[in-house]
């Protein structure tokens, strides 16, 4: 019958009879609490500053109508491209991020959800 010994164990056991191993333990997982805030956004927070972008942009341009290659701002452009993707996977059925909330704040700034 075999049995089974932690790796551990059985390398200490192994090392103390002369075997020179090359392998070594690997680092042992960093702790899953934290003690300071993590300063990685969330993907709210990136939609959050996109929204804030759009807005800023109407206030500026008096539409909605980011153009998918904005020069000043790429992202935004790739984002409006993005929530009409998603919307339209909604309206479909399928699987998408896009949520009532984000419907209503985006009809709410006047958010064209078509271009021609």
């Amino acid at each position: 019958m075999f049995m089974q010994i932690p790796f551990l164990s059985l390398l200490q056991k192994l090392e103390s009879v002369g075997f020179q191993s090359i392998v070594t333990p690997a680092p042992s997982a960093p702790s899953k609490t934290r003690t300071e805030p993590s300063t990685q956004k969330t993907h709210v927070d990136l939609w959050n500053e996109r929204y804030d972008e759009l807005k800023a942009y109407k206030e500026k341009f008096g539409d909605c109508l980011v153009p998918e290659r904005y020069e000043k701002n790429h992202r935004l452009g790739t984002w409006v491209r993005t929530q009409r993707k998603h919307y339209k996977l909604m309206r479909n059925g399928k699987i998408s991020s896009m949520k009532s909330e984000r419907i209503e704040r985006l009809n709410s700034i006047g958010f064209a959800w078509t271009v021609k």
